[in-house]
């Protein structure tokens, strides 16, 4: 049962459906075969206007920001339809300060959200011990503003990005 709570929680993480995907038999056999298929990262140039980022690969996923045409971003990896790129530079994300002393994490799993707010979403985890370095936001002082972390990753559609080059 508590599987099925979590698919259909709208709050649900990347660290849910991972789980999810490794207890389905039918799923891992094409994990596997993603594993093997060694995918280099490169920069992609955006090639149309108003193409939406996204927190998932999927068009029903929440959208992060709308790109411009010559926006740059580093795929570093594909799943059907959608590159998985980079946080792009600038982005923000936020982490409660309760968590946090001295820059340094002080509790494991501590989410990292899109905006100052509970009810945003989470784009990724820091783990007891993880050093950052933040400026409390503006828009709600309980809240940090940090760069994403490194593991996070975003979605676009790979039929509006161009490979210019390497990484």
């Amino acid at each position: 049962g508590l599987a099925f709570l979590t698919l259909i929680s709208p709050t649900h993480t990347h660290a849910d459906d991972s789980a999810y995907y490794r207890n389905s038999p039918q799923d891992e056999n094409h994990a596997t075969l993603m594993q093997t298929t060694p995918f280099t990262p490169f920069t992609g140039k955006v090639i149309k206007n108003k193409v939406r980022l996204r927190l998932q690969p999927s068009l029903e996923s929440p959208i992060i920001k709308e790109l411009v045409q010559g926006d740059m971003l580093i795929i570093i990896g594909e799943t059907e339809d959608f590159y998985a790129v980079q946080p792009p530079a600038g982005l923000k994300s936020y982490v409660f300060r309760t968590y946090i002393l001295d820059n340094i994490v002080e509790a494991s799993r501590v989410n990292v959200r899109l905006e100052p707010d509970l009810d945003a979403p989470v784009i990724g985890q820091l783990q007891s011990g993880d050093r950052i370095e933040g400026i409390i936001s503006t828009q709600n002082n309980k809240w940090l503003e940090i760069s994403p972390p490194a593991s996070a990753r975003f979605y676009v559609a790979r039929d509006f990005i161009e490979k210019i080059g390497d990484a």
